[in-house]
């Protein structure tokens, strides 16, 4: 009888201990997942919540039912603010569906669950030439959706249609994250973020504050390391391989096959779809020529025109260019402490700049404030962009010859 009793009050023991974890991990919700309330000094920061993105969007985006959504990879995800100002009203509430990592398919696979779960008339969907970037062997896809395409956990199938696992796999989802030790240490580990302020904080909108990871890092060493850091992966990347657009014999590929369906499918639905090539740093783009892939970054614009053209319901904008906002120099900066004002490193761009980019846009409901930024690209106004992308891209090199000849090392090494 004492053994039985014992074994009772273990069990009932321990399912009050997972009970209240649970609970608790419900309460402090670190990953915006469940959309309980956020608390200023509780749990409002989710310094946890960037990492596990490609769940928590889901049902985030699901919960705003938003008229407009912000695609794209992590450039978008922490450089377009979908509470700016200059959003029309019509396209409130917005929602930053964009993913750190993400292809191409996969961003538009979000996009479509982000389609269906609400009433979208606009989408922002920015691009990036290495996203669009084929090895050797590619091939162009024989049908659409490819037959690797997969919609897990997502509301729609790679067809479009309703998926009948939705529920369950939300249902798993939920539970998995509520009773798991992980989940409670990064609960532990959100409650005492909110002070230090420490990592990045992912909005109820789904905008990535990446203010908490790269503050420490410039405070402590600089923005030069980060500088480094990036501009050393790119590199390695670019030299990796042999880099072309298209499978062999075709002007297809892959990412430009999703991105062109995608398309299709905004047309039919008559939404407003805002192409916006990415700003990238001077030093970023230096890169991509010093590696020998400028003819084909121009290649790839004039092919973005050509799939445009003609689609009402599209506009391509052209935001990487040498100019005041892309050339700061990162050696006119104290070794610690301060970084640029328009760059965290040179693949992504600070929300301040991202305001810029959205005032161009919407100029129009915007009152005109935002300075004159970037250009639309057309079947008319590609040629001349391209050539004065390169002119001002040769005076850079002319006066940068000391960044030039560190960023030739790294190909180099």
């Amino acid at each position: 009888m004492v053994q039985r009793r014992y074994l009772l009050l273990l069990a009932l023991g321990t399912i009050a201990a997972v009970g209240l974890a649970g609970l608790a991990n419900w309460f402090v919700d670190p990953y915006a997942l469940y959309g309980t309330a956020r608390i200023e000094g509780v749990n409002a920061r989710k310094p946890y919540a960037e990492d596990r993105g490609r769940t928590s969007k889901i049902y985030e985006s699901a919960r705003v039912k938003p008229h407009a959504i912000i695609v794209g990879n992590s450039r978008p995800e922490m450089g377009l603010d979908p509470e700016n100002v200059c959003w029309p009203e019509s396209a409130r509430p917005v929602y930053n569906i964009a993913l750190p990592g993400a292809g191409v398919y996969t961003q538009t696979a979000y996009a479509r669950h982000a389609m269906a779960a609400g009433k979208v008339t606009t989408v922002v969907m920015t691009l990036d030439i290495l996203d669009y970037l084929e090895g050797p062997g590619v091939k162009a896809p024989a049908a659409w959706p490819p037959e690797d395409a997969t919609a897990e956990n997502l509301l729609i199938d790679a067809k479009g249609e309703r998926r009948a696992a939705y529920p369950l796999e939300k249902l798993e989802n939920y539970a998995t994250a509520a009773f798991s030790l992980e989940t409670l240490a990064d609960s532990i580990g959100t409650i005492a973020a909110q002070r230090s302020g420490s990592g990045e904080n992912l909005t109820p909108l789904g905008f990535n504050e990446p203010q908490g990871l790269y503050l420490p890092i410039l405070a402590n060493e600089g923005e030069a390391t980060l500088f480094a850091q990036k501009n050393k992966e790119v590199a390695d990347l670019l030299r990796s391989r042999r880099w072309g657009l298209y499978a062999a014999g075709t002007k297809d590929s892959p990412d430009l096959a999703a991105l062109r369906h995608f398309l299709d499918d905004t047309g039919r639905e008559g939404i407003r779809t805002i192409l916006v090539i990415n700003p990238l740093h001077a030093e970023y783009l230096a890169i991509l020529d010093l590696a020998g892939l400028w003819p084909l970054f121009e290649d790839w614009k004039k092919t973005l025109v050509e799939m445009t053209a003609g689609r009402g319901n599209v506009t391509l904008w052209d935001f990487t260019d040498f100019d005041d906002y892309s050339s700061e120099d990162i050696d006119l900066l104290p070794p610690r402490g301060k970084g640029l004002r328009w760059f965290w490193e040179p693949a992504h761009y600070k929300k301040e700049l991202g305001d810029i980019i959205l005032g161009n846009i919407f100029r129009q409901g915007c009152g005109g404030s935002a300075p004159v930024y970037g250009e639309m690209l057309t079947p008319q106004t590609v040629e001349a962009r391209n050539a004065g992308v390169r002119q001002r891209r040769d005076a850079y090199f002319r006066s940068h010859p000391q960044v030039l000849a560190r960023l030739r090392a790294l190909l180099e090494d």
